[in-house]
């Protein structure tokens, strides 16, 4: 395939080799986990895109015939690096890297992209230097095109990262404004997966997508397509477009807020951060309740989402005293209970570690969080099947 004028890229089919190729374990990081290290403190950022980043790593001698291809009219050819197209080359391209760059400061990788934060120049400039030297000790080679030095916004991973705030990147969901009503099942789900990758953005998600969300239950055949359903997809489409922004971690200074509610559909919380007096929302979270949590008290219930919560925003909170809220007021007695016994002992054992202080908030006050586990996340269900009616 052409990539660009006069850049060829090979595309070879390795699916028969996949299927004998043993799987490697490495994990790649996740992507809202590495968007939640930026700190706001940072100002200025650097991106550098590896050269054909996969080519930069070099196959064992012996593994090089299993790579061989051959083409109509060139002949036949193995790969001398790792090729596009092998299951295991994210892995083969990310463990080097990650060991390569460990103990630098205020760096963050994606496969082959790496992103330098500072918080002035000077800094920076400094942090360059170290990157840079490690790529010469690594043999790493950048595309000088895809260099972005000394920047005070940044596209990253499908969104907008500058002076503390995080945003959708405009470009990535221009295309959102185009979507037309599904016909399959299979394209409303793709839908769903679009808009849920941008969720955190968008307070009451989940009430918004709820009438798309339910057309997926129930593994149906054919689904007719309604007005309410239209409402939601392009009430959503505006929430997208309207490019919401939401505050980045201020990891040196500023209490953080776990805002937690329950009822009986679902699970909700707010994770916000006190900066120079002011509340900021970091993150929106809900998700619905299992068929067996669906029977449990409204203790457990509230229990239930301090720790689903807690968990969630655990990188935020380990290390750090922060305050927990809730409006159920029984819980303010989570760190003194005699004698818990049965899950509700399991459950406070899962959060004996953390430092909190527990705040309790009559009802009006947390809306917010009501609103949330009333009209929880309901992920798109994974079979898919025939025609949408419209």
């Amino acid at each position: 395939s052409r990539k660009r004028r006069n850049d060829l890229r090979l595309v070879v089919d390795y699916r028969a080799l996949n299927k004998q190729v043993v799987s490697d374990k490495f994990p790649l990081p996740r992507i809202d986990e590495i968007l939640d290290s930026i700190s706001s403190k940072n100002k200025i950022f650097t991106s550098l895109d590896l050269t054909q980043g996969y080519h930069q790593v070099k196959i064992k001698a012996a593994d090089i015939f299993k790579t061989a291809f051959s083409t109509s009219e060139c002949g036949s050819y193995e790969y001398l690096r790792v090729p596009f197209g092998l299951k295991t080359s994210s892995s083969a391209l990310c463990r080097p890297l990650l060991h390569l760059l460990r103990g630098l400061n205020n760096i963050i990788h994606f496969v082959d992209d790496v992103i330098a934060m500072d918080k002035d120049a000077e800094d920076h400039l400094m942090t360059l230097a170290k990157v840079f030297e490690k790529f010469r000790e690594g043999n790493l080679k950048c595309r000088p095109e895809k260099v972005n030095l000394f920047q005070t916004k940044l596209k990253f991973l499908g969104v907008v990262v500058t002076q503390g705030q995080i945003s959708p990147d405009p470009e990535k969901i221009e295309s959102v404004k185009n979507i037309k009503p599904p016909q399959t099942i299979k394209q409303l789900r793709g839908i769903l997966g679009l808009m849920s990758y941008f969720r955190k953005f968008i307070r009451n998600y989940a009430q918004i997508a709820k009438p798309l969300t339910d057309l997926t239950r129930g593994n149906p055949q054919k689904i007719t397509w309604s007005k309410l359903a239209q409402d939601s997809l392009d009430h959503l489409k505006k929430a997208l477009t309207s490019e919401p922004i939401l505050c980045l971690p201020d990891f040196q200074t500023g209490q953080f807020v776990v805002t937690t509610d329950a009822s009986t559909k679902g699970i909700g919380a707010i994770l916000s951060q006190i900066i120079n007096g002011e509340e900021k929302v970091i993150a929106y979270a809900s998700r619905t309740l299992t068929t067996g949590e669906s029977n449990y008290s409204a203790t457990q219930l509230e229990l239930l989402s301090i720790i689903h919560h807690l968990e969630k925003f655990k990188h935020y909170l380990v290390g750090r005293k922060f305050k927990l809220r809730s409006d159920h007021k029984s819980l303010q007695y989570l760190q003194t209970f005699k004698k818990p016994s049965g899950i509700l002992a399991r459950w406070i054992l899962k959060i004996q570690d953390l430092d909190y202080e527990f705040e309790h908030l009559k009802g009006k006050q947390n809306a917010p969080c009501d609103y949330l586990s009333r009209f929880p996340d309901n992920a798109p269900l994974e079979n898919e099947n025939e025609e949408i009616n419209t």
